[in-house]
């Protein structure tokens, strides 16, 4: 399949706390490209085969794609009423499992992706001496643990934060660990820039491969690519910053200025067309990746796992952005996985964790060892149609000074330092506006007790728990990417 054409080029524009580059023509011939939106496995290559040979034995590969800030219910796959998914969607009906209901563990990059790419909750990663973001040596990653198993390994990422080297947003890196090849040329650059860099990584690749692929096509600035052709913004004339598809002056008056942000609801609503087009965006480049898998011939070997690491806050309930609460426009990702012989089509119910990632990969690969420090549950029980384990399930996630916990129906959130907590009816307020503690006092009996034996499994005392957030939040702020 031949790639769209007009891979852009961007020069750095900053306009805030977030900054993402300004989208601009970038004159190179177009290629063919691979990727998957997940983590595809190939289970038993022959070590040292290039990919597409035939090999006698051959294992999965695993390709995985993190979409930052993409929220589950800004995807048409997902229920949205805009197509903003469309090969997501045939994909899903045809070739992949979705889980209606999977939940991240933070509410910001840093620790999210740490915690889906380790399977451990979000505290661990969280006041260390050299104020460390990346992954820490004495905790096993997906990439460690593959390549321990023989794996050819290698990282595309657009992301200011998950890097191998220093950026402005993450001074001390640490992310490269495990993996052979940390591609980083692409920072803050469009899909269209990590779907061509995954092909030229796919080259040099043997198989079995680890390949994660790291988008930042939905994070703010919600700038489209000059190759993007736009299905929902349209022509606007207004506040320049709105046009340039820029929230970080909303994010200052409401973090910083503590004030109402002097903006419209069509202010508002051009965000969100912006938002929706980078997710359409993103899912075509999407399509080109696969069809490139296709015709390469690896497509029967590999397995495919899409993901996000947290969403994004438009205003539905006051707040603009992520890393500030614990909302389900933050905490419900998309999570759809692909496994070469299982019937494409199924919609798991029932609540799942991003910490479940890892566990499933291993099992999926029959990979043994340091499963013992995995705090995730293999999904593959259910990836076979069988169901999730009958247990009583609850997520938990972390945020500076807020904790949250959820059952199928039912979310409590509490503040580290006080204040009453909030307990929510998600299936009659999806939105979360209207607390229904007083309601419900035997829910919010029992929600309490999960949520305080996990904080003091992970945390230690509060005061502990509290000083750890301070300084999450300070760090973050140090380095710009907050208010």
């Amino acid at each position: 399949m031949t790639p769209p054409t007009g891979d852009p080029e961007t020069v750095n524009q900053t306009n805030g706390n977030h900054t993402k580059p300004s989208p601009t023509r970038e004159v190179r011939p177009a290629l063919a490209v691979l990727f998957v939106c997940g983590a595809g496995l190939l289970l038993g290559a022959g070590a040292g085969s290039r990919v597409g040979e035939s090999v006698r034995a051959p294992r999965w590969n695993v390709v995985l794609l993190m979409a930052d800030t993409l929220r589950a219910d800004h995807l048409s796959a997902y229920g949205y009423e805009r197509e903003t998914s469309p090969w997501l969607d045939r994909f899903a009906e045809t070739e992949a499992v979705l889980f209606e209901s999977a939940f991240s563990q933070a509410a910001c990059t840093f620790p999210s992706v740490n915690s889906l790419l380790t399977s451990r909750y979000p505290q661990v990663f969280l006041g260390r001496e050299d104020r460390s973001q990346g992954i820490p040596p004495e905790v096993p990653s997906l990439a460690d643990l593959l390549r321990d198993e023989g794996y050819s390994t290698a990282a595309v990422s657009a992301s200011p934060i998950v890097r191998a080297t220093p950026s402005k947003h993450n001074p001390t890196a640490g992310f490269g660990r495990g993996f052979d090849t940390f591609h980083e040329d692409c920072h803050w650059r469009s899909a269209s820039c990590v779907t061509r860099a995954a092909l030229d990584r796919l080259e040099d690749l043997t198989e079995p491969f680890f390949l994660y692929l790291h988008y930042m096509d939905p994070h703010s600035l919600y700038a489209l690519p000059a190759d993007a052709e736009p299905r929902f913004s349209g022509p606007y004339e207004g506040l320049d910053y709105i046009e340039a598809g820029d929230p970080n002056p909303i994010e200052a008056a409401l973090y910083k200025e503590k004030r109402e942000p002097e903006v419209e609801e069509r202010d508002i609503q051009h965000l969100v067309d912006l938002y929706d087009d980078s997710i359409r965006y993103m899912d075509r480049w999407w399509s080109v990746l696969v069809e490139e898998l296709k015709s390469r011939g690896v497509w029967d070997r590999t397995i495919v796992l899409i993901v996000g690491d947290h969403g994004e806050e438009l205003m539905e309930r006051g707040h603009m952005g992520h890393c500030r609460t614990l909302s389900d426009a933050i905490l419900r990702t998309p999570l759809v996985i692909r496994v070469p012989g299982v019937e494409g089509g199924r919609r798991v119910d029932g609540v799942v964790q991003n910490l479940d990632l890892v566990p499933t990969v291993l099992e999926l690969l029959g990979v043994r060892g340091r499963g013992e420090e995995l705090e995730g549950r293999s999904l593959v029980d259910a990836i076979h149609g069988e169901g999730l384990a009958p247990d009583e399930r609850y997520t938990f996630a972390w945020q500076a000074w807020q904790r949250s916990v959820r059952d199928g129906r039912y979310k409590l959130v509490r503040g580290i330092g006080g204040g009453p907590p909030r307990l929510f009816d998600l299936t009659s307020d999806p939105l979360e506006l209207k607390d229904v503690s007083e309601e419900h006092r035997e829910i919010l009996r029992r929600l309490g007790r999960r949520l305080v034996q996990w904080r003091r499994l992970h945390e230690g005392s509060r005061e502990e728990a509290a000083k750890a957030g301070q300084e999450a939040m300070d760090q973050l702020k140090a380095v710009g990417y907050l208010q």
